[in-house]
C-alpha cells in the first residue's frame, strides 16, 4: 500500500493550481509525506529526491533538520555512509542553538539517528557516547521515538564491544514502540533480541525472533528489512548444518535486498551463502566469494562485515592448504577493524588455533585455543565454544576424549546436524 499511497501524493503535487494558492509548508509536507511512503517502499532514489524537494519548499530551520534526517536514513540504507553523516551533522547544527520543542525534538532524533549510523558502519566505540548523548536529549524533550533508538543502539554498541551483560535496554525499546505504535520499531528489537540469542546459542529462540521480526516488517510494508530477517534466519540453517533448507531462504534474501540497494545487507546475507559452500567443500569458489565481500565491505566502510567475511575466508584458506595466507588474511583485516575486532575475538583465536595446527604449531594452537575458549565463554558465545573445543581435542597437549564430547554436547543442543 506504500505503493498505492505515493501515487495519491505524486498526484496532489501535480496539483500546480491547487498548491500555487497554498503555502509552501503545505507542499514541503506533501513532498516529504511522498518520500516517507517511496523509502518505505524501498524507492531509495526517487525518496532522496522527494526529500529534496521538500527541503526546497520550507525556509524552518526545524522541518530542514527533520528532512535532512530522512534523507540521512535513506543514505544510509543504500550503505552511503558518509552522505548520511553528513546529513546528521548539518541538520544538528541548524537547530542545535535554537529552543521550542520542534527544534529540540529534531536534534533529539539526528544525535539517535547519527548513533544508529556510526554502530551499522561497525563503530560501536563512536555509536556508544552519541547514543548516551541521544538518550540524555530525548529524555529532556519527552522524545519517545528517539528514546527508543536511543535504547536500541546502546544495546548494540554494547554487544559489539563484548559487554553484554551491560546491555539490558531492548525490554523498555521494546515497550516503547509498541506504546507508539511503531511496528517497524518493534520488529527492529524483535531481530536485535534474536540476534542475541543466537550468540547465546539459544537457536530456536533466534529463529522465532527472527520469523516475528520479519512477520512485522512485511506488515508495515518494508520488505528489505524483512529480507534481512530471512538472512539471519539463513545463517542459523547454515550453522547447524541444514544446507538444503538455508539456500533458498538466503537466495531469496539476496535477491530482494539486491533489488532494494541494500548493499551491506546483501554482503552479510552473501557470506551466509559462501558459509554454504565452505561447509560444502566446495572451498575454490566460497574463497573467491569471501575475498570480493570483503573488499566490497571496506569500500563501505563496514570493517566489522569484512572482518566476519576475512574469518571464513582464512577458514576456506586452511581448508584449501594455505595456513600461512589465512595467517595474513586475518593479520590485515583484524588491523583494520580496530577496536570493532572485539566482538570476532573469539573467533580470531579459533582460526589462528586452526591455522597453527596445520602448520604442526602444536603449543601454539594449543595456547591460542584455549584463551579463545576463555573468550567464548564470557561473551556466552556458546557456537564458538563448540568449534574450539573441537579444535582443541585434535591438539596433542589435549588428552582429545573430554573437549571433543564436549563440542558433541554443545552442538546437539544447538541443533547442528552436520
Amino acid at each position: 500500500s506504500n505503493v498505492d499511497a505515493s501515487e495519491h501524493y505524486r498526484r496532489a503535487l501535480s496539483q500546480r493550481r491547487f498548491l500555487s494558492n497554498t503555502s509552501d509548508g503545505v507542499a514541503a509536507q506533501i513532498a516529504e509525506s511522498l518520500g516517507d511512503v517511496l523509502e518505505q517502499a524501498g524507492m531509495f532514489g526517487e525518496a532522496l529526491a522527494s526529500f529534496g524537494g521538500a527541503l526546497q519548499r520550507t525556509d524552518d530551520p526545524a522541518v530542514k533538520a527533520r528532512i535532512m534526517m530522512k534523507r540521512a536514513r535513506v543514505h544510509v540504507r543504500v550503505g552511503s555512509y558518509p552522505a548520511a553523516v553528513g546529513q546528521t551533522t548539518a541538520g544538528a547544527r541548524l537547530v542545535e542553538d535554537m529552543h521550542g520543542p520542534d527544534a529540540s525534538v529534531a536534534l533529539s532524533q539526528l544525535v539517535a539517528l547519527a548513533s544508529g549510523i556510526r554502530l551499522q558502519q561497525g563503530r560501536p566505540g563512536l555509536a556508544l557516547p552519541l547514543a548516551g548523548r541521544a538518550r540524555d536529549l530525548a529524555l529532556a524533550n519527552d522524545d519517545r521515538d528517539a528514546l527508543a533508538r536511543a535504547y536500541t543502539v546502546l544495546d548494540g554498541a554494547l554487544e559489539m564491544l563484548g559487554r553484554p551483560e551491560e546491555a539490558v535496554f531492548a525490554g523498555r525499546a521494546r515497550a516503547i514502540y509498541e506504546e507508539l505504535g511503531d511496528t517497524p520499531g518493534v520488529a527492529t528489537v524483535d531481530n536485535n533480541v534474536g540476534v542475541r540469542a543466537y550468540d547465546e546459542g539459544r537457536w530456536d529462540d533466534a529463529v522465532a525472533a527472527y520469523s516475528r521480526a520479519q512477520e512485522e516488517f512485511r506488515l508495515s510494508g518494508n520488505l528489505p528489512q524483512a529480507a534481512l530477517c530471512g538472512a539471519n534466519i539463513g545463517e542459523v540453517l547454515v550453522s547447524q548444518g541444514r544446507l538444503d533448507e538455508a539456500e533458498p531462504i538466503l537466495r531469496d534474501a539476496v535477491r530482494d535486498l539486491r533489488s532494494a540497494d541494500f548493499a551491506d545487507l546483501v554482503i552479510f546475507a552473501e557470506i551466509q551463502l559462501a558459509r554454504l559452500d565452505l561447509l560444502r567443500a566446495r572451498f575454490a569458489e566460497a574463497c573467491e566469494s569471501l575475498e570480493r565481500l570483503q573488499s566490497e565491505a571496506n569500500q563501505l566502510g563496514q570493517r566489522d562485515i569484512a572482518l566476519e567475511a576475512a574469518l571464513h575466508l582464512a577458514d576456506g584458506l586452511i581448508s584449501s592448504g594455505a595456513p600461512d595466507r589465512a595467517l595474513e588474511v586475518l593479520g590485515a583485516a583484524e588491523s583494520e577493524a580496530g577496536d570493532e575486532a572485539a566482538l570476532y575475538e573469539a573467533g580470531l583465536f579459533r582460526v589462528r588455533a586452526r591455522a597453527a595446527l596445520d602448520l604442526d604449531r602444536e603449543d601454539e594452537a594449543w595456547n591460542l585455543a584455549t584463551q579463545g575458549l576463555e573468550v567464548a565463554r564470557e561473551q556466552g558465545l556458546v557456537y564458538e565454544q563448540a568449534l574450539i573445543h573441537r579444535i582443541r581435542g585434535r591438539a596433542p597437549a589435549s588428552s582429545g576424549q573430554p573437549d571433543l564430547e564436549e563440542a558433541d554436547r554443545l552442538l546437539q543442543v544447538l541443533g547442528v546436524i552436520g
